[in-house]
């Protein structure tokens, strides 16, 4: 964990979240919603 987003600015996890998302979408990476990652590992309710 990190608990700085920039110099002096606290980070919290949804802002961690946004960063990577960023950061992923620059190298050309597709990010999976929620329903899409469910879809992709066959999960169910119980």
């Amino acid at each position: 964990d990190n608990i700085w987003l920039d110099k002096g600015v606290p980070a919290r996890n949804g802002d961690l979240v946004e960063r990577a998302v960023t950061i992923l979408n620059a190298m050309g990476c597709r990010i999976l919603g929620p329903q899409e990652v469910r879809d992709k590992l066959k999960l169910t309710r119980r």
